[in-house]
């Protein structure tokens, strides 16, 4: 704004004259720089907001878990960052084993709640689509990882849920410090459909 009143006052035009452009509809390409894939989700790019728990996220209006079991699963990464090293492949190895048990114990963790590995009633699915474990001294600034996760009715094909997040700051090279930080967001995560999807 401070921007559009200057270039108003420079150009000796009256404010209102000088409506701002509305601003474009966001597209598969937009969202976070193409990392965001809302055909994976099943969704169009305009479902995608601003989220509580992530960077871009969507659920459907007035959705209840309503007792239904939930089978926690981690797909192959699909990379959108070309740069991707064996490093980053070798933590993201890691990242799939060990981010589903992490979200399966924090939903364990609910009343009500059954989360498994075995068949469910409901389908939580994530992926990864970058991982970044640049270490030594710089790791701090620049170690991540950016991820999908969906909740999915298999029954109907269905998307009730989905999250597009990028983790970063992590204090371990090789992936480690990420680990610790999607160990955190799953509890926020529990914490959110404690407050949100349960009665």
């Amino acid at each position: 704004m401070r921007i559009f009143l200057i270039c108003a006052c420079l150009a000796g035009l009256p404010l209102s004259a000088q409506a701002p452009a509305a601003a474009p509809a966001p597209t598969a390409l937009t969202l976070d720089q193409g990392h965001l894939d809302p055909t994976w989700f099943k969704l169009p790019p305009s479902a995608f907001g601003p989220h509580d728990l992530a960077d871009f996220g969507w659920v459907k209006p007035d959705f209840k878990l309503g007792g239904r079991s939930i089978q926690v699963a981690w797909e192959a990464p699909r990379w959108t960052e070309p740069n991707t090293d064996e490093d980053d492949l070798k933590a993201a190895e890691a990242h799939r084993g060990n981010f589903p048990n992490y979200l399966r114990e924090a939903l364990g963790g609910l009343e009500g709640v059954k989360a498994t590995t075995d068949a469910g009633e409901l389908l939580l699915v994530g992926r990864l689509v970058e991982c970044n474990t640049k270490g030594g001294f710089l790791s701090y600034a620049i170690e991540g990882i950016t991820y999908d996760l969906k909740l999915v009715d298999p029954a109907t094909g269905e998307t009730l849920a989905a999250f597009h997040h990028r983790l970063l700051g992590g204090l371990g090279a090789h992936g480690n410090g990420s680990r610790r930080r999607f160990l955190d967001w799953s509890g926020k995560f529990a914490a959110y459909v404690k407050a949100n999807w349960l009665p």
